[in-house]
């Protein structure tokens, strides 16, 4: 198992620390450096980081990554079994998306952030999980 990341993405962070509590192991390569570019790009084309590649299977985006190992890997599960448990919890991750995303993509790398729809997304979030 390949785990393309990068040391600063806090969604390759979040797929190390499942793969780690599920007693995986992977190999990692840094997706943004320069030199592994071209690599990066053969998996995901729009070229971000993480991308798991296990096997023949590809998945992009954190999210999507973190549901494949539950269902693969379903030892030492991450999400509450209970489905309304559950639910809630894999939706508490999702406000925080937009936020970080349109930082992310900035052209000046501040204050352009989209606050106003996580707010609201937040607040509509039960009580603690």
């Amino acid at each position: 198992m390949q785990l393309y990341d990068n040391a600063f993405s806090p969604f390759a962070r979040k797929v190390r620390m499942v793969l780690d509590f599920k007693g995986l192991e992977y190999e990692t390569l840094d997706g943004l450096d320069l030199a592994n570019h071209d690599l990066l790009v053969a998996v995901n084309g729009r070229v971000e980081v993480p991308v798991l590649v296990d096997g023949e299977l590809v998945v992009v985006n954190s999210a999507d990554i973190v549901a494949s190992l539950e269902h693969v890997y379903p030892e030492h599960p991450v999400y509450p079994a209970e489905p309304a448990t559950r639910a809630r919890a894999r939706g508490s991750a999702a406000p925080t998306t937009p936020s970080i995303r349109s930082w992310s993509t900035s052209p000046t790398g501040t204050s352009w952030t989209v606050r106003t729809p996580c707010r609201r997304a937040c607040s509509r979030l039960p009580g603690p999980i």
